[in-house]
């Protein structure tokens, strides 16, 4: 295909640079109409790319308007300039920046298309400037591209130049340390299971989503075939597809030895088999830590699927296919360089899941295989196969807080770990008695970082008992965010309730539902935040909260010390839901100046007095009969017809029901109003 007039005089240098060195110079106007810009596709190879990634990024009723001859804001011009992408942060120290990782922070660009002549206007699309391996363009280009759906030698290129480019402290080196429980042995012939014992060695592991369902892995490690592992070897070929692409990527990068839970943990339902699911549950921060890197299956939501070939890549569509563009080097020589559209840095399936963020957060180094690129990320740094670069954020910040340093503030350890749990609390997975497993790890580290004076904090079913009312003040998300679904009770997958609400955890705890949280962690109008004697509610004991205990190393749902009894001394006081809306009802504007007008209004609920008379409007005469405003954990109204408040500060508390037997279980939050009277002291049992 031939180029446009615009397109045969575009050379990558000479947008790189304009007379003036301006930033105004590197603007040129593309087409005079997006509608333009379409029909040229056709006949010019680039403009097909530009167009292409118009398609993809601009809002389609935008676009439909372009595309009829319409203008935006008056303009209908294309214009397009060149655009870093990904040089190095500032924030990072040079002295953690080799050579090579100053080259390959270099020249990181991308094309910015965009309405009229300003780059401020509106956003078309982006496209990238990528160079092949081995090309005299990939010198002075560091974005890349596969050129095959499966290439099996792009990416053992890809991952070893970023391997070169991690040598952090807080990396570690890729010396042996001790192995997993068990692996499966490369060296020779089949594929073995190894009991290592514990010696040291270098491994890789694998982090996916197995899917839904339970009979998904046709070969996984049980007792009966354990010791045929050992002595005979597993038959490779009957491996689910993401196992056998394990392997071969570990065999690829020529490393010997891999983890894969499903092959290296025993399977099944008997005691034996949930005894040692159990033990090597706990062991995943050292599995994931000490592993050398662990391969990401990103892209793929089913184990079965694989992960090395695209699910859905719009830059493999042979329409949205790479176009050459000749490309200025140094000393007068010229080269050919390509241009293609923008990839998405999305990990994929794997960050929807449980698991896979735990796993995420432990280990040292991943290679990614994201939903449209490959991408390598360290506690340091993340890079991506189209050459961008940055440092990384909370996973790596959250890790480092979970490594004693006489500098870490105590309370930046728990702001963590609530921003952990809000993010944890995003995630599923298939069997909800995996609920305290998929987040053990974390919690082990997270308890040694928390230690004073050698003394490690009690775990309580997901709070730490030594800031146990900021932990018990969760909210549903729906506070922040009026969109979320409320948060449900976890149906079991398996078993006796097969189908039906079981219980996972305390009703106290955030564990216990499914669905998205807020912890409200650093904001400032949290009493908690700032003054600890703004409290109403005390352990029964002195700092001590509950005669049991919940490790983090419990995580079998069988072993789970339900009920588990929270001894508090509180405030009770009784109320009701209220008929009048809380948006007909102005001292509301108390809470929703903290979460905002439309969320508390959708979701939350006002509550009376249950000793007043009930409300059919509110009034200025009546209005102190609302003592507070409430929201419900599982949305709605509860069934219970008579509910209690208990404030845990001077403005925050739980909303109870009581049982038969007479303890309390949570049934939600409130925030308090003028007309709230706290009654007297009381001991209660929560559940």
């Amino acid at each position: 295909m031939s180029l446009c007039h615009t397109c045969e005089r575009l050379s990558i240098n000479s947008l790189d640079r304009g007379p003036s060195g301006r930033h105004q110079d590197l603007v040129r106007e593309l087409h005079s109409s997006v509608a333009k810009l379409e029909s040229c596709a056709s006949r010019c190879d680039l403009c097909r790319v530009f167009w292409a990634s118009i398609s993809i990024f601009c809002p389609p009723a935008v676009l439909q308007t372009l595309r009829n001859g319409g203008s935006y804001g008056g303009e209908t011009r294309v214009f397009f300039l060149i655009d870093s992408a990904g040089n190095l942060p500032r924030l990072i120290p040079k002295s953690i920046i080799n050579p090579l990782q100053v080259k390959l922070s270099e020249n990181a660009r991308k094309i910015h298309l965009f309405l009229g002549p300003s780059p401020s206007a509106l956003n078309l699309g982006f496209v990238d400037i990528l160079a092949k391996f081995g090309s005299p363009a990939a010198s002075i280009i560091r974005g890349r591209i596969a050129s095959g759906n499966d290439s099996s030698q792009f990416r053992v290129n890809m991952t070893k130049e970023w391997l070169l480019t991690c040598d952090h402290e807080s990396c570690g080196n890729s010396s042996p340390r001790p192995m997993p429980t068990r692996v499966i042995d490369l060296g020779s012939g089949s594929p073995r299971l190894l009991d290592t014992h514990g010696r040291p060695g270098v491994y890789v592991a694998l982090s996916y989503c197995w899917g839904q369902g339970r009979g998904i892995h046709k070969i996984k490690l049980r007792s009966e075939n354990y010791d045929e592992f050992r002595t005979r070897g597993i038959n490779e070929s009957k491996m689910t597809l993401a196992h056998r692409e394990g392997l071969q990527v570990t065999r690829e990068l020529g490393y010997r030895y891999i983890w894969i839970d499903a092959l290296c943990i025993i399977q099944g339902s008997d005691q034996a088999s949930r005894d040692d699911w159990a033990r090597e549950s706990v062991r995943i921060p050292e599995v994931y830590g000490n592993a050398v890197l662990t391969v990401v299956a990103g892209r793929s939501d089913d184990s079965r699927k694989g992960f090395l070939k695209y699910q859905n890549n719009p830059a493999m569509d042979p329409k949205n296919a790479p176009s050459a563009v000749k490309c200025e080097l140094p000393g007068g020589k010229t080269d050919a360089c390509l241009l293609g559209i923008e990839r998405s840095q999305d990990v994929g399936a794997t960050d929807t899941r449980a698991w896979c963020f735990q796993e995420a957060i432990l280990s040292r180094r991943m290679l990614i295989f994201g939903t449209e690129q490959l991408s390598f990320r360290c506690r340091e740094c993340i890079y991506f196969e189209d050459g961008k670069f940055r440092a990384c954020g909370d996973r790596n910040e959250w890790y480092d807080y979970t490594i004693p340093k006489d500098w870490t503030r105590r309370a930046d350890v728990l702001n963590a770990w609530y921003e952990i749990a809000v993010e944890y609390s995003k995630r599923d997975f298939f069997d909800p008695c995996d609920n305290f497993a998929a987040i053990s790890g974390v919690a082990q580290q997270f308890q040694s970082a928390l230690r004073e004076n050698n003394v490690k904090p009690r775990y309580l079913a997901g709070l730490w008992e030594s800031d146990m009312i900021r932990g018990l003040l969760w909210k549903s998300m729906r506070l922040i965010d009026e969109t979320q679904p409320p948060l449900r009770k976890p149906i079991a997958v398996s078993g006796a309730h097969q189908n039906q609400e079981i219980r996972t955890a305390p009703s106290w705890s955030w564990l216990g539902l499914r669905g998205p949280i807020s912890q409200d962690v650093g904001k400032a109008y949290n009493p908690i935040m700032l003054d600890p004697t703004a409290y109403r509610c005390l352990p029964k004991s002195p700092k001590v909260w509950a005669g049991g205990n919940w490790d983090p190393v419990l995580v079998k749902h069988e072993d789970m010390p339900l009920p588990f009894k929270l001894d508090v001394r509180g405030s009770l006081r009784e109320v009701r839901v209220s008929a009048v809306a809380v948006s007909q009802y102005p001292a509301a504007l108390r809470w929703t100046g903290y979460y905002g007008i439309k969320p508390v209004a959708r979701h939350a609920v006002l509550l009376e007095a249950a000793e007043k008379p009930a409300l059919k409007e509110a009034t200025l005469k009546n209005y102190n009969t609302v003592v507070a405003i409430g929201l419900f954990d599982l949305g709605g109204q509860p069934a219970s017809t008579r509910i209690w408040a208990m404030l845990l500060t001077h403005d925050e508390g739980l909303l109870l029901q009581r049982t038969p037997d007479g303890y309390y279980e949570r049934l939600g939050v409130f925030h308090q109003q003028w007309g709230y009277e706290q009654g007297s002291l009381q001991d209660i049992v929560l559940i």
